[in-house]
């Protein structure tokens, strides 16, 4: 069997599932391994969801997987060539990174049921299993720990396996997967049961039913949507409020920035396996959780002189480890007033594609001196933030300058509506979804968050306009101040199952929470206890 072909495998994708994309990560055109049987004629597509993320995959995944009449109906389309969208699970060196979306509470049942079922194994994203850091910066309603994707040994597989996974299951099933096809514009047919798509390079593409997984920031670049939606419901799909909570303030990116170092110091030499620090006082502004990068420290060699490297938390000798730190994360602009624009340091680096938002720095004779002083730098910064315990730990001045320095630094911004540099295509943006004081605003053209959900997905009352067009994202999530505790993966999927339920009369999937359906998908049962 070629690794690299494991989409005819379909739902035989089960326990072995994390084994066999862990083996391929670094052989296939995807990140995270699977290699998909591409589609180029996109005849007979009677369902068409645009934008390859998180509830477009499911969505997909679900019509094709559970509607035995789907089959090769239902189409995908993703504008760039790497499906996943804001989830980009990405292999450097012998790291899967996750340098967009990365982790998930167990009872956020959406997405933890999904990956369970797709015979993935997760382990805790604090080693502690607390996550006290996160539970002082918003108001935390789960209960479980949150989770990341980890392979039988207990490597980082990256948030996109699920996704990955779930495609092959998809083509399997008879789906079909268009890469490099980006939405340009979309009009009415011939028949009002029908929807007219252009696509580049693939040209027009007509289907009954249309299910958009895009961000708000790229609606602009699709001729004709605005009039296909009708003025009513754009009004819900163009609102933008963001009354975020007294504890946050909004920036103009997420940025997140990475270190990798062939010496792991901050474990073999200090023991951080985990919490967090930060000095944002100055550049470079440092904020690190020392539990977020992948660590590998050396256990025991084979006969044959091989080195086994196992995840730094479960090692029983941390003395030889190499890997990730995490050097910098924030969706907000909680910066000291000595130093107010904090986030801007890295926000202003150039970018190796201004419509990507990952940027690797490297070193070696292609690095230029700017690249070369920038890792200097950050160096500079995390060591003088832990000298007196790099001293304490018996190191001398003489060893700790000798230190090298780390061999890449990686770095995604994700821009905002409204703060795109010059040059970027808008298609990938930061989550802004909707977030209110006391009442949803009226310029969002409804009452009620019901309301706003049934006008952005096309269901309810708001079923006869525009019927056939449905709109799921994480933007087109609305929550109380209050209650607002970050951008998951989870809103988004909970309104695909909610337009999958209303529209397409799928009924609950049997590896999903019974009670976390009915409270959080069909809204008829308190929320207390579905854990």
């Amino acid at each position: 069997l070629n690794t690299c072909e494991i989409a005819p495998l379909g739902h035989a994708l089960k326990a072995a599932s994390s084994w066999m994309v862990s083996m391929t990560l670094g052989k296939c055109a995807f990140a995270a391994g699977v290699s998909l049987a591409l589609a180029s004629d996109p005849e007979g597509c009677n369902t068409s969801i645009v934008g390859a993320g998180w509830a477009g995959i499911y969505s997909a995944w679900r019509l094709a997987v559970d509607d035995p009449h789907a089959g090769n109906s239902v189409c995908l389309f993703e504008a760039y060539n790497r499906p996943g969208g804001r989830t980009y699970s990405t292999r450097i060196d012998d790291y899967m990174m996750d340098v967009g979306a990365y982790r998930f509470a167990l009872d956020m049942h959406l997405p933890a049921d999904l990956i369970s079922a797709l015979g993935l194994l997760n382990a805790c994203y604090d080693p502690s299993c607390t996550d006290d850091d996160l539970k002082k910066e918003v108001k935390w309603p789960y209960k479980l720990p949150l989770s990341k994707i980890v392979d039988f040994e207990g490597r980082h597989l990256g948030y996109a396996a699920a996704l990955y996974t779930m495609l092959a299951q998809f083509e399997a099933a008879g789906g079909r997967l268009f890469l490099r096809a980006e939405l340009i514009a979309i009009s009415r047919g011939q028949s009002a049961n029908f929807w007219n798509l252009t696509f580049t390079k693939l040209g027009q593409v007509t289907s009954g039913a249309v299910l958009l997984n895009l961000p708000r920031s790229a609606h602009a670049r699709v001729l004709g949507l605005q009039e296909a939606a009708s003025s009513s419901r754009w009004s819900a799909l163009q609102c933008l409020v963001r009354q975020f909570p007294a504890s946050v303030a909004e920036s103009s990116t997420t940025t997140k920035v990475y270190a990798i170092y062939e010496d792991a110091w901050w474990v073999s030499k200090l023991r951080l396996l985990r919490g967090v620090r930060e000095d944002v006082t100055a550049v470079p502004p440092i904020s690190i959780h020392y539990h977020d990068g992948e660590v590998l420290c050396a256990d025991a060699r084979d006969p044959g002189g091989g080195v086994r490297w196992l995840p730094a938390r479960q090692a029983p000798d941390l003395k030889e480890c190499r890997g990730v730190l995490q050097v910098f994360y924030r969706h907000s602009a909680t910066c000291p007033s000595s130093f107010p624009k904090c986030m801007e340091y890295w926000t202003t680096l150039p970018r190796k594609n201004m419509s990507d938002p990952l940027t690797v720095v490297s070193k070696g004779p292609s690095a230029t001196p700017q690249e070369n002083a920038l890792r200097a730098e950050v160096h500079k910064k995390l060591i003088d933030m832990h000298k007196k315990e790099l001293l304490a730990s018996g190191l001398s001045v003489k060893d700790i300058d000798s230190m090298a320095l780390p061999s890449k630094l990686i770095y995604s911004i994700w821009y905002h509506e409204g703060t795109f540099p010059k040059g970027d295509q808008h298609m990938l943006s930061g989550p802004q979804d909707v977030i209110f004081e006391q009442s949803i605003p009226r310029s969002c053209g409804v009452d009620s968050v019901q309301e706003y959900e049934d006008a952005v997905e096309g269901t309810g009352s708001w079923s006869g306009a525009a019927p056939g067009l449905h709109f799921v994202n994480n933007d087109f999530t609305a929550t109380l101040t209050a209650a607002w505790h970050g951008p998951w993966a989870e809103q988004s999927l909970l309104g695909a199952e909610r337009t999958l339920a209303k529209v397409f009369g799928l009924g609950r999937p049997a590896w999903l929470n019974a009670t976390y359906y009915e409270a959080k998908v069909l809204r008829v049962s308190n929320t207390a206890a579905y854990v």
